[in-house]
Formats: C-alpha cells, structure tokens, sequence
C-alpha cells in the first residue's frame, strides 16, 4: 500500500533526527543537520535502543498519548 511506505518515511526521518543527536549530543541543531552520517556512523548502533525508546515515549500530539502508551491500554 503507497500510504506505509509514506508512514515508514516519517518514521525512518524522525528516527534518523533523533539517532543524530544521541551520536553528537554536544553539537547544536544547526550542526548536527550539516554533519555527514560518515562521521556520526561509527556509534549509531550503542544509541538505537535508546532513539527508539525516545520515540515510543514521545507524546503524538493528535492522540495526547505516546505510542507506548496507546499499546499498553490494548
């Protein structure tokens, strides 16, 4: 279906942002924009449980609810 792979996009996009800033937590929003993946690739992988925990416990503002949240009341 042509609409999941739009979500996928967005997902993948925000998880992209969020694994950027956990590589380089020192740099601002400006730098770690410009910064290459070749340069931050080397530690992406000990942050990935951590991006993906941000991003289950991030609040979705048209639900008022995380997505964790919204799983556990399932």
């Amino acid at each position: 279906s042509p609409w999941i792979n739009g979500l996928m996009e967005g997902t993948n996009k925000l998880l992209l942002h969020v694994l950027k800033h956990k590589c380089a937590p020192d740099l601002g929003e400006d730098e770690v924009q410009s910064t290459a993946w070749d340069k931050l690739s080397q530690s992406w992988q000990e942050h990935l449980d951590d991006a993906v925990n941000t991003l289950n416990n991030c609040l979705l503002p048209a639900l008022k609810f995380s997505p964790k949240n919204c799983y556990s009341t399932l």
